[in-house]
C-alpha cells in the first residue's frame, strides 16, 4: 500500500504470520475497506474508530476461535488482523507481541473490548468496554 495513512496487516514475523482480512484498506477522513464479508466484518468498525483514538490503543472483538484486532495511535491504524486463538494464553500472547512488535509499552495501551475479555488479559491491560 503506498498511502502514508494506509493500514498495514502486519507483522512478518514468523510467530504472527500475515494474514488478509480485506483486499483494499484505505485510511483517511472516510474509510474504504474491500472485503468479502463487506461492512459486517468486525475489522471495519474498529478501524473506523481507529481515527478518533490519540493515545496507544488496542481495539479487541473475540468471537469464538477468532481475535480481531486494531492497534491505533494518534489518530491512525497501525495494525489490523484476525488471529486464530484457542486459550485465554493465546489471547494474551497476540496482545503482548502486537505491543512489542508495533513499539507499545504495554503501560501505555489502553484496550477497548468490544467483548467479554479473560481476566488473565486484565492483569496486563487497562480493559474498556467499547
Amino acid at each position: 500500500m503506498t498511502d502514508s495513512n494506509a493500514a498495514d496487516f502486519l507483522p512478518k514475523e514468523g510467530h504472527l504470520k500475515r494474514k488478509t482480512v480485506a483486499q483494499r484498506v484505505k485510511i483517511d477522513d472516510y474509510i474504504t475497506v474491500v472485503c468479502s464479508e463487506g461492512e459486517s466484518h468486525p475489522i471495519v468498525g474498529m478501524l473506523k474508530a481507529s481515527l478518533c483514538i490519540d493515545d496507544a490503543n488496542l481495539s479487541i472483538d473475540i468471537r469464538g476461535e477468532r481475535l480481531y484486532v486494531v492497534a491505533s495511535a494518534k489518530r491512525k491504524a497501525l495494525f489490523a488482523n484476525c488471529l486464530t486463538v484457542r486459550s485465554d494464553e493465546d489471547i494474551l500472547y497476540y496482545m503482548l507481541a502486537i505491543c512489542e512488535h508495533i513499539g507499545f509499552p504495554v503501560s501505555d495501551v489502553a484496550v477497548e473490548a468490544m467483548t467479554d475479555v479473560p481476566e488473565m488479559i486484565k492483569k496486563y491491560f487497562e480493559v474498556k468496554k467499547g
